[in-house]
């Protein structure tokens, strides 16, 4: 119940569609990506008639969740040249950003 319908696309799982070229589609029931903006798609719809995604990664490397993402330590972000390493203080709510 899987459509690889892209030049050289992937799809696996249920009733997942994956549209666009060089494209990876895994889960089931997504929301069909039309204009090949995802590279990569997880869906967590219900069925043909009520598909949605939960995580998409576009081909520029930005990345969306429908949940939480959880970090064990820390979070590295790099904005630009420049990379931050982010902490929360879990006793005093702190949050402490180092540029590295």
């Amino acid at each position: 119940m899987t459509e690889a319908n892209g030049y050289d696309s992937h799809s696996e799982g249920k009733g997942t569609i994956a549209n666009g070229s060089q494209q990876h589609v895994q889960g089931r029931w997504n929301a069909i990506d039309y204009g090949n903006q995802y590279a990569h798609i997880v869906g967590n719809g219900t069925s043909g008639g009520d598909r949605k995604n939960i995580h998409t990664l576009d081909w520029n490397g930005n990345a969306w969740f429908a949940g939480s993402v959880t970090c064990k330590d820390g979070i590295t972000l790099k904005v630009g040249n420049k990379t931050w390493y982010i902490t929360i203080d879990e006793r005093t709510s702190q949050l402490t950003a180092i540029l590295m």
